[in-house]
């Protein structure tokens, strides 16, 4: 999948370092992906950050609500495996597919620690339409 900045070879390396890791996507707010691990097609990839920036926008919703402030981590479990949905700035967040088998704290710090060197935040600008909303 080519995009603006290649930041797909450090997706893989998380996916490759972590055998419970089976997919990832980095994604802008509105759900556009702008990375993606190896194993995703890009209608897979594109799936995925939507669903992403859907579970992730609930998020906000919840903590606006909530008079909480920023959320930095949606975990969705499910029977066979997890989805994991790090913020990384305003703009962007990863999004990490693992199995059931993986230890969360091992999976989220692991990606956390990857979020530095994607410099996402700084490549996934505000499209212009969506400032205001």
């Amino acid at each position: 999948m080519p995009y603006s900045v290649d930041i797909n070879w450090m997706l893989d390396d998380l996916v490759a370092r972590i055998p419970q890791i089976e997919k990832a996507v980095v994604l802008t707010r509105d759900g556009l992906a702008t990375g993606a691990s190896g194993v995703l097609v890009q209608e897979d990839a594109e799936r995925l950050a939507a669903l992403a920036a859907g579970f992730l926008g609930l998020a906000r919703g919840a903590a606006t609500y909530l008079i909480s402030y920023g959320v930095r981590q949606v975990i969705v479990e499910m029977a066979g495996s997890y989805l994991f949905i790090t913020a990384a700035g305003e703009n962007g967040c990863v999004a990490v597919v693992a199995s059931s088998l993986t230890r969360r704290r091992c999976s989220s710090s692991a990606s956390v620690r990857t979020f530095p060197r994607l410099g996402v935040w700084r490549s996934a600008a505000e499209r212009p339409e969506l400032r205001g909303t």
